[in-house]
């Protein structure tokens, strides 16, 4: 899923709040597309999303008639959000607007939510997570296993997603003495 922000009705412009819904996005990777693809096949998707933006989250369950399950989302587990806009401190005639940083201690509304910004520098993000589900080592470990893969994304973005790795090769290295288990057993006369 991922959030999105917008006043796109004369209505509710003058209103002062903040308007945010969830976009429930699905992806096909049956096909194993390449990375490049299933970009285009994403950008698609979300841009047939945004012309439904306006649809209450809860309106979508409801019409879906899905089983609901407290212990989770009914329909999105995962939130990632890019925010792309400006994150400076604005100082207007009369008013300055800074950014708070987000306390860690928020509470988490899916299993797990990704929010990056985009800096001069590059992406700066945080990993919010269900600690009932996820432990700390577990998100740090998904973190730099993402990272890995952004950078193999970088260097061949034809790559098939199926072919892409998530694993650095200390991870399978690692991996693979772990399930050298192969033995040789003397064979006893009966």
């Amino acid at each position: 899923g991922s959030p999105i922000a917008n006043r796109n009705q004369a209505a509710i412009e003058p209103l002062i709040g903040f308007f945010a819904n969830t976009l429930a996005l699905r992806i096909n990777l049956s096909e194993n597309p390449s990375f490049l693809e299933l970009l285009e096949q994403v950008k698609q998707t979300t841009l047939e999303g945004y012309a439904h933006q306006d649809l209450p989250f809860e309106m979508l369950v409801e019409k879906l008639q899905l089983d609901r399950d407290l212990s989770r989302n009914p329909l999105v587990q995962v939130m990632f959000a890019l925010q792309n806009t400006s994150q400076d401190d604005w100082n207007l005639s009369g008013l300055n607007i800074e950014n708070l940083s987000l306390s860690v201690e928020a509470t988490v509304r899916f299993d797990l939510e990704v929010h990056y910004w985009e800096k001069p520098e590059g992406l700066e993000g945080i990993w919010l997570y269900s600690s009932n589900l996820f432990d700390v080592t577990t998100i740090q470990r998904m973190g730099q296993n993402f990272h890995h893969l952004i950078k193999e994304i970088i260097t061949n973005p034809q790559t098939k997603v199926k072919q892409l790795p998530l694993l650095t090769m200390a991870e399978i290295h690692l991996l693979s003495s772990w399930n050298d288990t192969h033995a040789d057993y003397l064979e006893i006369g009966r």
